[in-house]
């Protein structure tokens, strides 16, 4: 019998766990959603700044493109740094 006891305490106990990893992933989800989305908005708003400002002058091609790949990388940061910290703290648990 207490065997039994001890197999169901641990399926709980990974249950559980399991279930506040998947908590944490989704409110981290909207968090990094959120910044994502105003990292593109930001993004975009500096790019038309900076193409009506100079309207008539012909950007290189490489400065647009700098610009957009910084636009992609921020937008992408809040995923990779809360992915590394979930993958981090598994790590660690397991």
């Amino acid at each position: 019998m207490s065997t039994n006891t001890n197999s169901s305490d641990r399926s709980n106990d990974r249950l559980r766990d399991t279930v506040d990893t998947l908590i944490l992933t989704e409110v981290f989800l909207m968090q990094a959603s959120i910044e994502s989305a105003t990292a593109i908005g930001n993004g975009l708003s500096s790019l038309g700044k900076k193409l009506v400002t100079s309207a008539g002058a012909v950007y290189p091609e490489d400065s647009l493109s700098n610009t957009l790949q910084h636009i992609a990388d921020e937008a992408v940061e809040p995923y990779k740094s809360r992915f590394q910290y979930l993958r981090n703290l598994r790590n660690r648990s397991d």
